[in-house]
């Protein structure tokens, strides 16, 4: 039971709705769907608001999960499940996919040793450290296009000419440019559509870049006609007469959204699709060519945090960190990303008792005059009442340090960088 009480999951992460009810715990909701459990609670304006002395039988489902203890853990783009042999027996009784697949690993309980396996959570402890794309497998490819078809316009589908397009797509279909409707639905097309005239030609890799991004099902992508463009070339006047807008030159959607599914004989195609799904692909390539500002900018906001840290324990013997939330949970992977030291404590008017990363969190007035407090928050509203709070227990002789008191007032991405050249030089 005190395993279960100060679970990670339970204490930084998320409760979750699921088709079946609301729980407390996302693992709980994903585990009552894998077992046919009873379902949760109902889904009103007040469930969100249950403690855990409300949860009742849903703690039941902590039993079958290993996320409080001591357990081996692994990569998640290894996509192997490593169970306990009671939940490998329930895995077959369902008779699992992962399992025929071979994707599941029996914990030996024999060799297993708690004190082997550290757990010191936070809110992306389990991550690895710089690139967190490395979660997703590089041979899953379940979110990327798995299939292109091309819709090709020509004068005549008898002669149409496969060789401009048969490299960027699975196949291509030949339709009349006098057509007043194209029905794909006869072509047996369940994935991406790339619809576009004979005349146009492709990039070289338009192929291979389409199916190296993500591209939201549910969107309309479009390239706009221009004399010279990166993606495709040479204007073509068929798309504006079959209705998908003003000077386009392709159109890339995807079958399974609702916005086709929802159409009628005589719509215009791109109509079907609300406004902000409405993807201009040539200015979105472009963007994402680009360096991303706000990764950059995360970056540099990060290491300003971590000098500021550097500076302040080099003169201080005791600096406390106050707010005991995200924003404190970030800041110490961050400092142990770079070697720095640990908070002397953590402080919130919140209450004590609580550990966040292996750091106790107290009230303010349950500690000693401190060398120095370094306020935590995420929003700025907060700097002053914290400043005044510190003010009161320990008058003007504790230095208080506002790390953003020279940054603007903005949300920052809050990143992990690989190195800190600022907080090395300290």
């Amino acid at each position: 039971m005190s395993l279960r009480d100060k679970c990670w999951i339970q204490n930084l992460w998320s409760s979750a709705v699921t088709p079946k009810g609301a729980f407390f715990c996302e693992v709980a909701g994903a585990l009552d769907a894998l077992f046919d459990g009873p379902g949760g609670w109902d889904v009103d304006s007040e469930w969100w608001k249950k403690t855990p002395d409300q949860f009742g039988d849903q703690l039941k489902w902590c039993e079958l999960c290993g996320a409080a203890l001591q357990v081996p853990r692994r990569q998640a783009n290894e996509e192997i499940d490593d169970v306990s042999p009671e939940l490998y027996e329930k895995l077959a009784a369902l008779k699992s996919p992962k399992l025929r697949k071979k994707q599941v690993d029996v914990l030996n309980l024999e060799d297993y040793s708690p004190e082997n396996y550290r757990v010191d959570p936070s809110m992306q402890w389990y991550l690895p450290k710089g690139d967190n794309r490395q979660r997703i497998s590089g041979t899953n490819r379940s979110l990327y296009p798995q299939q292109i078809i091309a819709c090709v316009f020509c004068d005549d589908p008898e002669q149409g000419d496969l060789e401009p397009f048969e490299q960027h797509v699975d196949r291509v279909v030949f339709v009349s440019r006098d057509k007043p409707w194209v029905d794909l639905d006869g072509f047996g097309v369940n994935d991406w559509v790339l619809c576009i005239d004979q005349s146009a030609r492709l990039r070289d890799d338009f192929g291979s870049m389409v199916r190296s991004v993500i591209l939201n099902p549910g969107c309309f992508y479009y390239q706009q006609r221009m004399e010279s463009s990166s993606l495709a070339y040479e204007k073509s006047q068929v798309l504006n007469d079959f209705g998908f807008g003003e000077n386009l030159l392709f159109v890339l959607f995807n079958t399974r959204s609702r916005a086709w599914r929802s159409r009628s004989d005589g719509s215009s195609l791109m109509s079907l699709w609300e406004r902000h799904k409405l993807i201009n692909f040539g200015a979105w390539e472009k963007r994402r060519a680009e360096p991303d500002a706000y990764e950059i900018e995360g970056d540099l906001f990060a290491q300003h945090m971590a000098s500021v840290w550097a500076a302040i324990t080099a003169v201080n013997r005791e600096v406390f960190l106050y707010g005991a939330g995200q924003h404190t949970a970030w800041l110490i992977q961050l400092f142990r990303q770079f070697e720095l030291p640990d908070p002397a404590g953590i402080l919130d008017d919140a209450g004590s008792g609580m550990v966040l990363d292996g750091i106790a969190v107290q009230r303010p007035e349950q500690i000693n005059r401190p060398s120095a407090v370094m306020l935590s928050v995420n929003h700025r509203s907060l700097t002053p009442v914290l400043e005044r709070r510190c003010k009161e227990l320990w008058g003007d002789d504790v230095s208080v340090i506002d790390p953003y008191c020279c940054l603007p007032d903005k949300n920052y991405r809050k990143s992990i960088p690989e190195n800190c050249p600022c907080a090395e030089e300290i």
